[in-house]
């Protein structure tokens, strides 16, 4: 009967002590002017006029001219060769290497020129002889030299 007693007097003691305990405030509790939660990865969508995750809800676009452009600058990403890696089943990354044959492709460098170019890729301009002046096609070639030197000693 005692040890009846004592159970359910420990029992009242932790159901008390557990009520009066208040709920911790939750970081990142923030909300922006719109009332979206920018900590949770949520931000306002004037388009849908909602909070959105930019990250998980897709963008359409149905103009086909930037859609040629996205998709060029994503073929661009999936064919470098200089600074991509392949993930193992193990878990383990390799580095990618040109095919036999190949020139290596650096995406990074590409899309800097592509951002210098005025958005416009190699691809879009018309073929016409460049005429640059010597310092700075020596200029960009060591510019070039150092960042693939800089790239291999990191592997």
């Amino acid at each position: 009967m005692r040890k009846n007693i004592w159970i359910i007097v420990s029992g009242l003691v932790c159901f008390l002590a557990c009520r009066s305990v208040q709920a911790p405030q939750l970081i990142g509790g923030n909300k922006d002017e719109h009332g979206c939660l920018p900590a949770a990865g949520y931000r306002w969508s004037e388009l849908r006029r909602d909070c959105i995750r930019i990250f998980e809800d897709g963008v359409r676009v149905d103009d086909p001219a930037i859609a040629k452009k996205l998709r060029g600058i994503l073929d661009l990403q999936l064919r470098d060769t200089v600074n991509a890696r392949e993930m193992q089943p193990d878990g383990t990354y390799v580095k990618v290497r040109p095919a036999e044959g190949q020139p290596p492709v650096d995406s990074q460098m590409a899309m800097f020129g592509y951002f210098q170019n005025g958005f416009v890729q190699e691809t879009d301009k018309p073929e016409k002889p460049k005429a640059e002046s010597k310092p700075k096609a020596a200029a960009a070639k060591a510019a070039l030299a150092v960042v693939l030197w800089a790239m291999s000693s990191i592997t």
